[in-house]
C-alpha cells in the first residue's frame, strides 16, 4: 500500500534559491489533493504571486519508498583540466507534443493527431544513451521531463528513459525526478503510473519552475538535453582533453527522430565554449538568484581571478554598488531587490568588465 503524504511547496518568484513554504498543505489522499489543487488553481492571487509544485512524499521520504530505477542502484581557466562537476550533470528530456496550443507558451511544441509512442520511446532512450556515453558522466543529479506536455507520454516511456540513465550513470537516491503535468489531462490512475515509473515530483501549470534542477542551470552546471529542440551544456573528450559544448537538438520531431536513428543523437548545433563563455553564462544566470554568486562557486570556475579582482577597480561597477543596485562583500556578488528589477540593463556593464579582466589575465 502506498501512502501519499503530499505537501505543497511554494516558492516566490523572487526567491529562486530555496523553497519558501507559504502555509498551504494538501491532504494525504491523491483525490483530495487534486481537488484542493484545482481550487487553488482558480485563485488567481495565489498563482500570481507564487510558484508551486506538488511533491510526492515527505521531505525525508518517511512515508513510502519510491521503487524507481533511480533507487535500485548501488549505490580553473584551463578546461583541459578536470573541472569540478565535470563528471556529473542534470538531464532534461523534452516531450514535444501537446493536445492544444496555449497562447502563453512559446516552447518547442507540436499538435499531432497521433503519436507513435513506441517509436518515441526507442529514439528517446537511444539519444539518452548516446549523450551520456559521449559526456562520460558518472552521475545524473536530477531529471526533468518538460515539453510540450510530457504527461501525454506513456508511463512506460518515462520508465524506459530512467532505466537507460540508470544503466549508464548513477542516480542519487534523493534525486529529483520531475514531470511537468497538465492537471486537466492527468487522471489519478495515470499519475500513479508515473510515480511507479520513477517520478517523485510534479511541476504543474507554470513556466520557469524553480527546482534543484533549474538551480543547476543558473549556477553554470552541466546539463544534457534530450529530445527535439532540447538545449545542453556538457563536456566531451576531444583530442585527449575535455571540451565543454553548447548543444541544441533538431527542432522538428520527425527530422530529429531520423537523425537519432542514423547517428544515435539529433544534435543540430554544437558550439565549443571557451573559458570566457562559461564565466559569462555563470555571471548572467547567477545574478538572477537572490543569493547571487558566492566567492567559492566563482573560484571553482576561475581559480586565479576572483570576483574582487574582476570588478572592484571598475568605476562603473563602483557606481552601481554606491547606488545600491549591486552588493560585493565577503559572501560574493549579488543584486539588491531594485538591482534584480534592472538586471538586464546592468549586465552589459558587468560583461564588458569581465571581458577586460579576462583579456588582461591572459
Amino acid at each position: 500500500m502506498i501512502l501519499w503524504t503530499t505537501k505543497l511547496d511554494c516558492s516566490c518568484r523572487h526567491s529562486p534559491q530555496r523553497f519558501a513554504p507559504c502555509g498551504y498543505y494538501l491532504p494525504s489522499d491523491l483525490t483530495s489533493t487534486l481537488r484542493c489543487f484545482l481550487t487553488m488553481f482558480l485563485n488567481f492571487n495565489i498563482w500570481k504571486n507564487c510558484m508551486r509544485y506538488i511533491r510526492f512524499g515527505s521531505a525525508v521520504r518517511r512515508s513510502f519508498i519510491v521503487k524507481s530505477p533511480a533507487e535500485t542502484l548501488n549505490s580553473g581557466w584551463n578546461l583541459g583540466e578536470q573541472l569540478p562537476g565535470m563528471s556529473e550533470a542534470a538531464l532534461y528530456v523534452h516531450w514535444p507534443y501537446c493536445e492544444r496550443r496555449c497562447t502563453y507558451c512559446n516552447f518547442n511544441k507540436y499538435i499531432a493527431r497521433a503519436v507513435d509512442q513506441e517509436a518515441m520511446r526507442y529514439v528517446m532512450t537511444k539519444e539518452t544513451e548516446t549523450l551520456i556515453q559521449l559526456s562520460e558522466l558518472k552521475c545524473v543529479t536530477s531529471v526533468f521531463f518538460g515539453g510540450g506536455t510530457p504527461s501525454l507520454a506513456e508511463p512506460q516511456t518515462i520508465a524506459a528513459i530512467l532505466d537507460t540513465i540508470a544503466k549508464w550513470a548513477h542516480i542519487p537516491y534523493n534525486a529529483e525526478i520531475t514531470l511537468e503535468a497538465n492537471p486537466t489531462s492527468s487522471t489519478i490512475s495515470r499519475l500513479t503510473e508515473f510515480k511507479n515509473a520513477g517520478v517523485n515530483r510534479l511541476s504543474i501549470g507554470l513556466q520557469n519552475a524553480v527546482s534543484h534542477h533549474n538551480i543547476n542551470y543558473w549556477q553554470g552546471g552541466q546539463y544534457i538535453g534530450v529530445g527535439p529542440g532540447a538545449h545542453g551544456r556538457f563536456s566531451l573528450r576531444k583530442d585527449g582533453k575535455m571540451q565543454r559544448e553548447a548543444r541544441i537538438q533538431t527542432l522538428e520531431p520527425d527530422i530529429w527522430m531520423k537523425e537519432v536513428l542514423q547517428f544515435g543523437h539529433g544534435t543540430r548545433k554544437r558550439v565549443a565554449q571557451n573559458k570566457l563563455d562559461i564565466l559569462e553564462e555563470a555571471l548572467v544566470l547567477g545574478l538572477r538568484m537572490t543569493n547571487g554568486i558566492s566567492h567559492q562557486h566563482w573560484q571553482k570556475m576561475s581559480p586565479t581571478v576572483g570576483l574582487q579582482e574582476v570588478f572592484s577597480m571598475c568605476p562603473e561597477f563602483k557606481d552601481l554598488t554606491e547606488q545600491g543596485f549591486l552588493i560585493l562583500d565577503q559572501r560574493g556578488l549579488r543584486c539588491s531587490w531594485k538591482g534584480l528589477a534592472l538586471l538586464d540593463s546592468i549586465l552589459p556593464t558587468l560583461l564588458i568588465q569581465l571581458q577586460v579582466s579576462f583579456t588582461d589575465s591572459v
